[in-house]
């Protein structure tokens, strides 16, 4: 039953989203006064544009045109209601709101001379609601505000549209003032949706053989229709029905829910009955093709365009101020398609990733983010994806005033750890707000297996499979992938390094493995690196010898329940840390170094799940006392030729690199990390911190103070 309910609602939402019919009420509702006005196209269709008259009398400051998406209408923008959709604010601001409403959907279905129920009718794709529809409409509303521009804002095929009037009638650029494109639909060779992309090849083959039209009265539909009513008006269903089919069709939202439960009745239960199949066959060419170009017509295209080929749109041509906006886990418009599309547009002021799926437009991108939001800094959410199919979460930190004129900065975490360790010591401490402050775009990785980057393309988490790595794959695949996004994002050749204990034994192994990447690093400060191993205390062999599983938190819940029982007061939870924590990473000889609030955070962040394999590859550090790739024992000339593992190569680590040790570490050493001091053959210092232990120096309260002023000043001296 559970099945069929979300088939249902999964068809339904692939066929139409929102209803335009109520846009003058959802307006009303909010307390505005609304207008309807009807435009005719070049080619015959009627268009209905609504306007929010707004209540501070005069045109202030100019209109503003709102495109909506494909399956969607002027709707989309309000649902939200006054006092959070982004028309009202703008409203109230003093701009004059205007809405288009493209061809064929519930309020553009008339024409000067076709039927609705006919081919003829539905004979377009969002070609010509770029070339005919936005043209219209908008010289309309420039005329009624006696205006001669405008701004433009457009989600989805909002934004593919606004692509093909700019670039085949370039004269309509000096009419946008600035154009905010949400979610462009534009490149889509990297369309990320495996099942929507079946879904397109059987409405291509539909498209093909001239069926255009899926009829607006159609008995079908309007049964499917009666049904979301009744499921998506119930908002316990709309919260797990109906979210979860937003979330499989859009991308899922990683973070906090972003689109308001309360609103998912509204949002599903006024439903568009109607589309052209061209414009779906329309995206399946562009998917298919890598280009974005005309519509194919195949066999026809000698007749219609003179060419074997459709011409390619000239985005050249596209030269108002655009700024981009897109999700970052948006299962329909890829990062690295709108990647392209920012390389390609020769304008573009502004692009950000400020959200997570296809339709909220109007979220933070994670839990991590909203933190450093919190804490007065800009934080930001990305996905990438390796070269062997892993998908990775980088966030980013940045002063308010997006002041990074000294370049970006790298952090990665260490074993059982992720991105959120540099920021567990709170605003005043922790070294990423820190480098922020003094004008550093700071970036921090997040390594495979931790839980913000639990994915791969083809395999579970569960699967046996998803865990075949060790810190080697890290270094050789995690890092380049992040660290060359980062690369493409600001534009910037280079990058400040800075790796905890693990963080320091992947880049090692990148290093010495792809040496091009040293040109790619101008310094590296590695903090307690995992290198070599020799002279850690055996608590690391008795741990490791035990080692079956891959799945740790039954520990971690125990101690969180432990360290949290109401009447534990802080005094308590540090006596447990340092029985705990010490007799791993080392004594900690003030046990106020680590703070309560930096504590609970490397409690309730600490990953659950880490790969045996990594845990052996330290371990066979320790026993062979070499920093050498893993050992597959009887398995290694498979591997690699040989009957022993190959060492790493360090002296092809040319990077200038900075080596920080702490004296009560018990797990990397300090004599151990001097020895690889005399291996590199560019370290420009080594320091021993007194009195501290291996976790000290991420979440120490005196962490800025006794060791990052110290990076600082290195990075600055460069």
């Amino acid at each position: 039953m559970n099945f069929m309910l979300n088939s249902l609602i999964i068809l339904i939402l692939l066929l139409h989203y929102c209803n335009a019919d109520d846009v003058e009420s959802l307006i009303e509702t909010a307390g505005y006064k609304s207008e309807t006005h009807k435009v005719v196209t070049e080619d015959g269709y009627k268009l209905k544009v609504h306007r929010i008259k707004a209540k501070v009398p005069g045109n202030m400051l100019g209109p503003v045109f709102f495109m909506h998406g494909m399956l969607a209408s002027a709707s989309d923008y309000l649902v939200l209601g006054g006092k959070k959709a982004f028309p009202f604010l703008l409203s109230d601001s003093g701009f004059d709101i205007w809405f288009g409403n493209s061809r064929g959907n519930d309020n553009s279905l008339k024409h000067q001379t076709l039927k609705t129920d006919t081919n003829e009718y539905w004979d377009f794709s969002w070609h010509e609601i770029g070339y005919y529809d936005l043209p219209a409409m908008i010289d309309y509303m420039l005329n009624e505000t006696k205006s001669l521009k405008t701004y433009y804002v457009g989600h989805s095929q909002g934004c593919t549209s606004l692509a093909v009037l700019l670039s085949t009638r370039p004269e309509y650029n000096a009419k946008i003032i600035q154009a905010h494109l949400m979610a462009p639909a534009v490149f889509m060779a990297n369309f990320p949706h495996a099942i929507l992309r079946s879904f397109l090849d059987i409405v291509g083959k539909l498209a093909d053989d001239g069926n255009f039209n899926i009829v607006s009265n159609s008995r079908i539909l309007n049964y499917l229709n009666s049904i979301s009513r009744v499921l998506c008006a119930d908002k316990t269903l709309s919260s797990g029905v109906c979210a979860a089919s937003v979330s499989f069709i859009c991308g899922e939202n990683k973070g906090p829910t972003e689109i308001d439960p309360d609103i998912l009745p509204d949002l599903l239960t006024h439903l568009s009955h109607a589309i052209s199949l061209k414009q779906m066959s329309h995206y399946l060419q562009i998917y298919k093709s890598g280009r974005f170009q005309k519509y194919d017509f195949k066999k026809r295209n000698k007749a219609v365009y003179n060419a074997s080929l459709p011409p390619a749109y000239d985005l050249k041509q596209m030269v108002a101020p655009t700024y981009i906006y897109s999700g970052a886990c948006d299962s329909l418009v890829s990062i690295h398609d709108i990647e392209h599309l920012r390389n390609v547009l020769p304008n573009v002021r502004e692009y950000r990733r400020r959200f997570s799926s296809h339709q909220t437009f109007h979220c933070v991108a994670d839990k991590l983010s909203q933190i450093i939001n919190n804490s007065g800094y800009c934080g930001e959410c990305y996905k990438v994806k390796t070269n062997d199919g892993y998908i990775l979460k980088v966030h980013r930190v940045k002063a308010q005033n997006n002041l990074t004129d000294k370049g970006t900065v790298f952090l990665m975490h260490g074993l059982f750890r992720d991105s959120s360790d540099y920021l567990a010591a709170g605003p005043k401490v922790s070294l990423p707000y820190y480098l922020a402050d003094h004008g550093y775009d700071v970036w921090l990785g997040n390594a495979r297996g931790t839980k913000h980057s639990n994915e791969h393309e083809k395999y579970l988490f569960n699967c046996k499979e998803f865990w075949k790595f060790s810190f080697h794959e890290i270094g050789l695949f995690d890092l380049p992938a992040m660290l060359n996004f980062v690369f493409d994002y600001t534009k910037d050749s280079k990058t400040f390094y800075v790796g905890h204990s693990q963080g320091g034994s992947s880049l090692l192994a990148l290093l010495s493995s792809l040496p091009k990447y040293n040109e790619k690093i101008i310094q590296a400060h590695l903090l307690t690196p995992a290198a070599f191993m020799k002279n850690s205390t055996m608590v690391l062999q008795k741990i490791s010898d035990k080692i079956g599983k891959v799945n740790i938190s039954p520990i971690l819940k125990l101690s969180k329940q432990i360290c949290y029982l109401n009447g534990y007061n802080h005094e308590t939870a540090m006596k447990i840390y340092k029985n705990v924590t010490c007799s791993i990473v080392g004594k900690n000889k003030h046990e106020t170094q680590v703070s309560e609030e930096a504590l609970k955070i490397f409690q309730d962040n600490m990953s659950p799940t880490v790969s045996a394999m990594q845990l052996m590859h330290f371990l066979q550090l320790h026993i062979s006392g070499k920093f050498q790739q893993y050992d597959y024992g009887e398995r290694n000339w498979d591997f690699y030729k040989s009957q022993k593992p190959p060492e790493y190569q360090l002296s092809k680590v040319t990077t200038p690199v900075y080596l920080y040790s702490a004296s009560e570490d018990a797990l990397i050493v300090p004599s151990d990390v001097e020895h690889l001091k005399t291996i590199l053959p560019n370290v420009k210092n080594h320091e021993v911190i007194n009195d501290w232990n291996h976790l000290d120096v991420v979440l120490g309260k005196n962490s800025r103070k006794s060791l990052y002023k110290n990076i600082l000043r290195s990075m600055t001296m460069n």
